[in-house]
């Protein structure tokens, strides 16, 4: 068996507009210690045959097809398959920054469990705690904490942790993920360097409203809750229920009043009832509308809010 020293794993999925830019950036830094590891998850456009062009191109590209099973199953596919020392991921639409390789390998000789690379990171050392703060948003000092992406993962951690993405979580599974990781890691390296680029689609914005996420959100709170700080839960909740107001703004009124319904249940009833100014005063005034069944008003600010982002332009935004 060929070793590898890193194992890039690359959910695909629907995305032949820019798997090439993404293949590109990669292909052109690898050697032989690097294994790319391209999964489509049921892609439907030309995204598998670009695949396939790629792995028939080089040896070191390994290309698997299954059924569609979403981003986190995708991802854990990948675990699973990689024989790489250290895991990245990037996802399709992404690419990396010219110089990558250079800096992640740089970055191996310190045997970290866990790396985040980002620029602008104001110092080199954080507490566990403050890397809990960023990870749950409490601040940005480390401002893509949550992301899976611009990370180094050292593969035997993950697999003696059995540590996966959750795969019945819609929204936050990537936080999870972390939050597992940074928890069993004994040696978290920080890096002031630019290897990522993401693509922030504005036009990506939700049309349908899946009711499913709401019971996902609730196993997302649920496994916060158990796991770590109330402080967190508090503030993962608030949040949900701002998502929440905005995935409601995206579909008719009548629709929006029937999963309006869900703030009468717990834990969000609860929240808006006694806790609404645990965080973020500001939110109060909405978090009012909801306790008086104003919702008319609350559906007309977001779908205004959901308008203006629809024209903006899409943007590359570096890591």
């Amino acid at each position: 068996m060929v070793f590898r020293k890193l194992s890039i794993i690359i959910p695909v999925y629907n995305c032949e507009s820019f798997l090439e830019t993404c293949l590109n950036s990669i292909v052109s830094e690898m050697n032989e210690l690097i294994e790319l590891i391209l999964i489509n998850d049921g892609s439907i456009d030309g995204s598998g045959e670009i695949c396939e062009k790629y792995s028939n191109q080089y040896e070191n590209i390994i290309y698997l097809l299954k059924n569609n099973t979403g981003v986190s199953d995708t991802r854990n596919v990948g675990i699973n398959s990689a024989q790489g020392e250290y895991i990245i991921f990037v996802d399709s639409d992404d690419f990396l920054a010219k110089g990558w390789s250079k800096v992640v390998f740089s970055l191996f000789e310190k045997d970290a469990d866990f790396t985040i690379i980002e620029s602008g990171l104001s110092k080199e050392l954080y507490t566990k705690k403050e890397v809990f703060d960023c990870l749950f948003h409490l601040n940005h000092n480390i401002k893509w904490c949550s992301t899976p992406w611009s990370k180094i993962y050292k593969r035997s951690l993950l697999l003696e942790k059995k540590i996966l993405f959750e795969t019945n979580v819609f929204h936050g599974e990537d936080l999870l993920f972390n939050a597992e990781v940074i928890s069993n890691s004994t040696n978290i390296l920080f890096s002031n360097k630019n290897i990522y680029y993401y693509r922030q689609n504005n036009l990506s914005i939700t049309k349908s409203f899946n009711k499913n996420i709401f019971e996902s959100d609730k196993k997302f709170l649920n496994i916060v809750k158990q796991k770590y700080d109330i402080k967190y839960y508090y503030f993962c909740l608030e949040n949900a229920i701002m998502m929440f107001l905005n995935k409601i703004s995206q579909v008719n009124y009548m629709e929006g009043f029937k999963f309006y319904r869900i703030f009468r249940e717990e834990p969000y009833s609860s929240y808006i009832r006694n806790n609404s100014d645990y965080f973020n005063k500001s939110r109060n005034i909405l978090f009012n509308f909801i306790k008086y069944d104003l919702i008319f008003i609350l559906i007309i600010a977001f779908k205004a809010k959901n308008i203006i982002a629809r024209n903006k332009i899409d943007s590359l935004i570096k890591i």
